[in-house]
Parts: C-alpha cells; sequence; structure tokens
C-alpha cells in the first residue's frame, strides 16, 4: 500500500504524495484561469473570492502535506495571470509581487506565493500541533496541560510569521524609491485597507467597480494610472499628486462633504441636537491668547452634537482630508502631517470654542489614502462606545462597520478626484441655461 486519503489530505510514500497533490493542483489551475477571467469583469469579487475563500485550500494542504513547495510553482504561475488581471494588464516587477504578497494590514494584498510558504505553514503546523500528536502517538489522553501548550506554540509561530514580516517590508523599502516607501506606509495605517478586506456587497456600499477597482489597486501601489489626460483643465500637467489636490470641479468640497454627511448621521444615532455647518456664536469684545484664532462671526464648524463627550455638553468637529503626496509633506514622516494638520485646526477653533461656546472641539483629520488621525481615533471610539451599547452589538463589530465605511468613503472621493470631468461648464448653447421653466412654459401654451 503507497498511501491513502487521510482527513482531506494523505499518507503515505513521497512519490504518492506528489502523485496525489498533483491531480489537486490540476483541478485548482483550471478554476483559477476561470476566476482570472472573471477578474476582468469583476476584479472586487474575483479578489474577494481569492482572499476570503479560494486561497485557503492550498494552505490546509501546505499544512498537512511536507515537501511540495516544487509541485506548488505550477500555481505560482496560474496566480500571477489572476493578479494580472486585477491590475488590467499591468506586469508586477519583483518588488511588487513582494508587497502584494504581505498581508492586506501591511499594505499587501495577501495574495501569497504558494511555492515560497509551503515549507513554513508545514513546518508551524507541525509546531503547534505536537502536543497532540504526541497525544495520539503515545495513546493518552490529552490534558489541559496539551492545550497550554498549543496556545503557546501559536504565540511562537505568530511571533516568528510577524519577525519573518518585518524582514520582508525592511527588505522592500531597501528596493523602493522614497514617494513609493510613503505610500506603502500610508497603505499600511489602521482602517487605511479596510475597503479591501471586506467582502463586496452593493446594499453597504462595499463594492466597487471594475474601473474604480483598477484605480484603487494602482494608486495603492504608485503605479501610473491609465488613459489619463496628459494636462489637467486648469492648465497644470496632470499626476495622481495634482488630481487629489486640484479645485477644479468640486471634488475636494465632496470629500469632504462625505465624511462630514457620514459623520454627522453616526452623532445623529448616540446624540442629541445634532446639527451641520454649525455657526458659532459672534464675538462681542473677547480677546484670545492665540492670535490664529478665527475671529469671524461667519465662523462655522462642520458638526455639532450634544452629549458626545460630557452630558448636556457640545462638541463641535472640524474635518480635514489632506493629500499626503503633496509637495508640502514632502519632508514630513506620516504622524508629522497628522500632527500639522490637527494643530492648524486646533490653532483656528479650539480656543474660541472653549472660551465662547463652553464647548469641546475636535480636529478630524483623514489622509484620502484612508489613514486617520489620533484625534480621529479617540472621537469614532468615543461614537463607538455609544453606539455599540444602543445598537447592542459587540464594540469590535460596529467599530468594523464605522471603518468600512469611512474607507470606501475615503477611496471613493480620491477615485472621484482622479477621473472626474473638471471639465469648464458651458452655457453657451445649453438647452436649459438660464431659462425660467415657468415662463417658457407659459410662453409656449403648454397643455
Amino acid at each position: 500500500d503507497k498511501g491513502r486519503k487521510h482527513l482531506g489530505a494523505v499518507v503515505g510514500t513521497q512519490s504518492y504524495k506528489y502523485e496525489f497533490i498533483k491531480d489537486k493542483i490540476d483541478v485548482w489551475v483550471k478554476e483559477l484561469k476561470v476566476l482570472s477571467e472573471i477578474a476582468l469583469v469583476e476584479p472586487h469579487a474575483a479578489y474577494s473570492a481569492f482572499t476570503h475563500g479560494y486561497k485557503h485550500k492550498f494552505t490546509y494542504f501546505m499544512r498537512t502535506i511536507d515537501e511540495i513547495s516544487n509541485e506548488l510553482k505550477t500555481l505560482d504561475e496560474v496566480i500571477e495571470k489572476l493578479i494580472k488581471n486585477l491590475f488590467y494588464g499591468h506586469d508586477l516587477n519583483a518588488v511588487e509581487r513582494k508587497i502584494i504578497a504581505l498581508p492586506v494590514r501591511l499594505g499587501g494584498l495577501g495574495i501569497f506565493v504558494p511555492s515560497e510558504c509551503a515549507d513554513i505553514q508545514h513546518r508551524s503546523s507541525k509546531l503547534i500541533t505536537s502536543s497532540l500528536s504526541n497525544a495520539i502517538v503515545n495513546q493518552r489522553d490529552f490534558t489541559a496541560e496539551d492545550k497550554d501548550e498549543i496556545k503557546i506554540r501559536r504565540k511562537e509561530v505568530k511571533q516568528n510569521i510577524d519577525r519573518s514580516y518585518q524582514i520582508k517590508i525592511d527588505e522592500i523599502k531597501r528596493m523602493l524609491p522614497e514617494e513609493r516607501n510613503k505610500i506603502l506606509e500610508l497603505t499600511s495605517e489602521q482602517g487605511a485597507s479596510s475597503w479591501l478586506s471586506a467582502i463586496p456587497i452593493q446594499k453597504y456600499g462595499f463594492y466597487l467597480e471594475k474601473q474604480s477597482f483598477w484605480d484603487a489597486l494602482r494608486l495603492r501601489y504608485g503605479i501610473p494610472l491609465t488613459r489619463m489626460p496628459t494636462n489637467c483643465v486648469c492648465g497644470t500637467i496632470n499626476s495622481i499628486e495634482h488630481s487629489l489636490n486640484c479645485k477644479r470641479g468640486g471634488f475636494i468640497i465632496i470629500r469632504h462633504n462625505d465624511i462630514r454627511d457620514f459623520t454627522c448621521e453616526l452623532l445623529g444615532e448616540v446624540c442629541h441636537d445634532v446639527e451641520k455647518e454649525p455657526m458659532l456664536t459672534p464675538l462681542t469684545g473677547e480677546t484670545f491668547s492665540l492670535a490664529s484664532t478665527n475671529k469671524s462671526n461667519e465662523a462655522r464648524c462642520d458638526v455639532s452634537a450634544r452629549g458626545l463627550w460630557n452630558r448636556g455638553q457640545k462638541a463641535y468637529v472640524d474635518i480635514k482630508v489632506f493629500n499626503p503626496l503633496s509637495k508640502i509633506y514632502h519632508n514630513k514622516n506620516v504622524q508629522a502631517m497628522y500632527r500639522t494638520n490637527e494643530q492648524t485646526k486646533k490653532r483656528l477653533y479650539n480656543t474660541r470654542v472653549l472660551e465662547v461656546e463652553n464647548a469641546t472641539f475636535t480636529p478630524l483629520v483623514f489622509s484620502c489614502f484612508g489613514g486617520q488621525g489620533f484625534e480621529r481615533k479617540r472621537f469614532y471610539q468615543r461614537i463607538n462606545e455609544k453606539l455599540s451599547e444602543k445598537r447592542d452589538v459587540p464594540p469590535s463589530v460596529s467599530m468594523k462597520y464605522i471603518r468600512t465605511k469611512i474607507s470606501f468613503s475615503l477611496i471613493r472621493s480620491a477615485l472621484l478626484c482622479l477621473r472626474g470631468s473638471r471639465s469648464a461648464k458651458d452655457k453657451k448653447g445649453s438647452l436649459l441655461g438660464d431659462t425660467d421653466l415657468k415662463i417658457a412654459i407659459a410662453e409656449s401654451k403648454f397643455k
């Protein structure tokens, strides 16, 4: 007897294992080729199908069958084709492939190279289950001490994996230019990749159509977008940096307003007296220690609500979504960007809100890549505490929802800045123009 199937895997001679895994790989290759074709039409769905489900077929066999890394190289080639279709024709270089193999939380896509991680997966599996294997071999009861040892081994494996990822990231950073290193850091921030981690469900707004998904991936890795105009309508040479900054078309305002409206909606769930664009109380001779304080009688914040931090007290917030690729941030690290923008907002409003309104002020600062400032984290954590209690759901569930909604809002608004039409409105020859519709209908005696 050369071997046999056992619990979905196989035991036996090495030749029998190779024969078994070869049959499996032939099936996987055919199925992945179909998924690659789907990726041309529905890339978001295809990516989610692979990362949330299909790739786990490989991990099971990698963990249970040893020495199969060479056999999995055929699988590597088909996955390369899938990735190419997800990026709509972009051929990844070696460094980009290393980045994409990283977990989503570290700036990758979680699409590993099976042949490179098969042996690691098998060793890790043997290490974690060593106490269980020992109990079976010696025909003894599985004890509480064995369970504790498994927990220790799991922690050890996780630490080893984290160390290996850090080594890979350090290696990648040495090979990348400065700008792409900054993009990698931006996409590794907490919450910045939530749009990739969610299963694409349209009714919740967790979905990107194919052009948006292609653009989102290219933006995430600093890869030039296809079919972009050479020049912007404002007269400037077009680029990703310029598109994310250009005020023509009103997309910068839309980017801001989307976050404002969602924040207002969240506050409406957990607070009272919620107001959008609230006017601050006019000044009547007050003076402030900071010359930068906004003293205009037309001054307003983005949102206010009563009872967020303290019962009956108003909380004011003002929102800033900035482009970290702007030239003004070239010499700043990511955390310094957030601090700069938070302090700018505070210098404008904090003293006035504290002293005149007797309220609190929180600047909500976001990167258009999906990252967040420190003040923003505290603010949404407070909302989350109240929301999870009101809706009777675990805090982790409501926070994931909040992060995912914000992540999709930011990525969509960034793509709007990149692809939205900034063409000037031409009223000449317009069918509507400045026509008074009531007068037009009356004069035409329309019945």
